[in-house]
């Protein structure tokens, strides 16, 4: 009961916070979506809506409804619970999920049972993370794994087994590959994995379950199954739905189970154009609302076919693609005099966040709620110094010298004081390798460069620190460059002494090379999750976390083919067409699934830029995204004439260089014409006249 008054105290404030907000905000949009699903609710709960459980795809959108909360009433009131399905997952489950980290060595303990062989932790991890992701999807589409991992060993038993002559036919092709006369190593090695993957994920599963540890598709299965038993019960109370998309089989069936209880409410976020079957985006959200009838009138969703102001601007480079999106951003703020509430960035392609960083104006309303990539960060170049300097240390028959480059590096990195650069760069003049003694006057640098008995994760922890601490020190004036690295550091500390806490717990033995193979990897795939103010300023953003939000002004930047839809595919063990027929993820929905984001950003804007990147050297496909053309075929919008930029190169050639047949040149042709000219002054003239004249007629020579 603390925990719920506490949750209920929180929403209190934050929707006094946002009433409060709202004295100073004009609403200028046509109906929002949350501000829709706001006055639904209350207008059905508002006698006991602190009661009700609103469940939201993810947090961001929570700080929007409470804000629209705050206008649909002019009295004081309690404010509904706002969760997330993950996290009642989470609540229903007596598994704790642990990180991906821990799961993947615990399956290399169970792997090495069933194929015990010479691979090492570091060989076996990436296909640990493929297994594990393979277990996940069975789960979550709540697919019977004795079906999905059952070997064939004759072919014409497919056709006993899948009723679909199609399907038989394309996994009869695949495995012909494995099963002809030519039984090579390769075949037979490929065919005791898949042999073992079942017994693998029942060993697997029951193994974590004895830890009370899972996976996600583990953990909601688990959540399922004690709804289902009785082992927890549903609180009295309603749960209202908001804003979902795609859902996977395990959470259909939680939403099922909640609906047959009475207990639930359902608001989708979609248009009815797209509903037509012809269309893509309305692939799940067709399938969710047969499931699951909307709470609200198909009258609020009629938006799509209103008109709106599209402009399409093509330009080389993600530098000239993010500079013309925070442009077009700030013109539009400044010029039409728009909340910039309403005004989002939205990056196609996260890629181009690094060089929009260095552009940003020193605008207070603009705020980044998406994702950067660690491993563009300063604080990453800084952490891959050490770990390179450390493994070339353990190679190195000579335990105790580094490479004067890797030092030099270090040397001209942000995160050191003046005071070691200094020392670095004098003991590496003229040298290949350095001492590590060589640094003894400076305690840090040496401790640092030395490789203790602790893990290179704590010790990686501790420099990190003390970069940071030298990163505040040394700017005077803070800029988002700076305290994006500064946070990118927080971040990889946190997953670093997550890394050392597993290494602990499970006692894992694992050398110098290894560890910092596994951290790369780590801080390679580590996303920093920049939180700006989500209800003021021009946001910047990625396409899927504006869910449930609507924004009067939209940019896409990076709109290219490739790029939106990704054609990247998922790496899996279990073939495309098994996947199709269990219900496990495909390429089709996530391409379904992007879609959906796409048009449902459009259907409530009224001015859209489209921003495409042209440079064939950066990017694979430099044409805009095929969503753009299907909304210049198929709608009415107001579209612009294209706008095309290119980089305007001017060249100016330097003008020659005279000098007239003077004294000196006159005296010189006297001598040439007694001795003669030397082969090295005919070269030196046909290499260059001006040289020539510098060297001979006036005597001036190199020193």
């Amino acid at each position: 009961m603390r925990n719920r008054d506490r949750n209920r105290t929180e929403s209190y404030v934050l929707y006094t916070l946002y009433q409060l907000v709202d004295h100073f905000t004009e609403i200028l949009l046509m109906a929002q979506f949350l501000k829709l699903v706001a006055q639904d609710i209350y207008n059905k709960f508002k006698s006991n809506l602190e009661d009700k459980i609103v469940v939201l795809p993810s947090k961001r959108p929570e700080y929007y409804l409470y804000r629209y909360l705050s206008q649909v009433s002019s009295n004081e009131m309690l404010a509904p619970k706002v969760t997330t399905l993950n996290e009642l997952v989470e609540s229903w489950s007596n598994l704790i999920t642990v990180s991906n980290l821990e799961l993947i060595y615990h399956l290399f303990i169970v792997y090495k049972k069933h194929l015990p062989g010479s691979e090492t932790f570091d060989d076996f991890y990436f296909w640990g993370e493929v297994i594990l992701s393979d277990f996940n999807d069975i789960d979550k589409a709540l697919a019977e794994p004795e079906e999905v991992f059952s070997l064939i060993k004759n072919i014409k038993q497919i056709e006993e087994i899948f009723d679909d002559k199609e399907l038989a036919s394309s996994i009869e092709r695949f495995w012909k590959t494995f099963y002809s006369d030519e039984n090579t190593k390769i075949k037979t090695c490929f065919l005791e994995f898949w042999k073992n993957l079942l017994p693998i994920y029942k060993d697997y599963n029951k193994y974590l379950t004895d830890r009370k540890i899972a996976y996600h598709g583990k953990s909601i299965k688990n959540a399922l199954d004690n709804l289902s038993s009785g082992n927890v019960t549903l609180l009295n109370t309603d749960y209202i739905f908001v804003g979902f998309d795609y859902l996977t089989n395990a959470e259909k069936a939680i939403l099922q189970f909640i609906k047959n209880n009475d207990k639930a409410h359902f608001y989708w976020d979609y248009d009815e154009l797209y509903l037509d079957k012809k269309y893509e985006a309305g692939y799940h959200i067709r399938e969710n609302l047969k499931l699951f009838p909307s709470a609200l009138d198909k009258s609020n969703f009629e938006n799509f076919d209103k008109s709106k102001s599209v402009d399409i601007q093509e330009t080389p480079g993600m530098s000239s693609v993010a500079q013309l999106a925070i442009n077009c951003a700030t013109e539009k703020h400044l010029s039409d005099n728009s909340n910039p509430d309403f005004t989002a960035i939205v990056l196609a392609d996260t890629n181009i966040l690094q060089p929009m960083l260095s552009k940003l104006p020193k605008y207070n309303g603009i705020n980044i709620t998406t994702g950067w990539q660690v491993k563009y960060s300063s604080s990453a170049s800084f952490t891959s110094i050490f770990l390179n300097l450390w493994t070339q240390q353990t190679n190195s028959k000579y335990q105790n010298r580094f490479s004067v480059e890797l030092l030099q590096s270090l040397a001209n990195s942000k995160g050191i004081t003046q005071s070691d650069s200094t020392l670095i760069t004098e003991k590496c003049k003229g040298k290949i390798f350095v001492d590590v003694d060589e640094f003894q006057s400076s305690a840090w640098l040496y401790k640092s460069l030395l490789i203790e008995s602790e893990t290179i994760s704590s010790k990686l922890s501790n420099i990190l620190k003390d970069y940071i601490a030298v990163c505040k020190e040394s700017c005077e004036h803070e800029t988002v460059q700076n305290s994006f690295d500064i946070e990118s550091a927080q971040h990889i500390i946190t997953h670093l002494n997550q890394f050392s806490n597993v290494i602990k717990s499970c006692d894992l033995q694992l050398d110098t090379n290894i560890q910092a193979k596994l951290i790369k990897r780590l801080i390679n795939n580590l996303s920093v999750p920049f939180e700006g103010s989500p209800v003021s300023g021009i946001q910047i953003t990625s396409i899927a976390e504006t869910k449930c939000l609507d924004f009067e002004n939209v940019i896409i930047a990076g709109a290219n083919e490739g790029v939106i839809p990704s054609t990247s595919r998922q790496i899996s063990h279990i073939p495309y067409s098994i996947r199709k027929s269990y219900d496990l993820t495909t390429f089709e929905d996530n391409i379904n699934v992007t879609a959906y984001h796409m048009y449902r950003l459009m259907q409530r804007s009224k001015n859209i830029t489209f921003i495409v990147n042209t440079d064939e050297q950066e990017i694979e496909k430099a044409e805009p995204t095929r969503f753009l053309q299907q909304f210049i075929a198929e709608q009415k919008w107001d579209f612009k004439p294209k706008k095309i930029y290119d980089f305007q190169i001017v060249s100016k050639l330097p003008q020659p260089i005279f000098f007239p047949w003077d004294e000196k040149v006159s005296a010189y042709m006297k001598e040439v014409h007694a001795k003669g000219l030397s082969p090295t002054a005919i070269n030196t003239y046909i290499d260059c006249p001006l040289k020539f004249y510098f060297m001979y007629p006036c005597e001036l020579k190199e020193p």
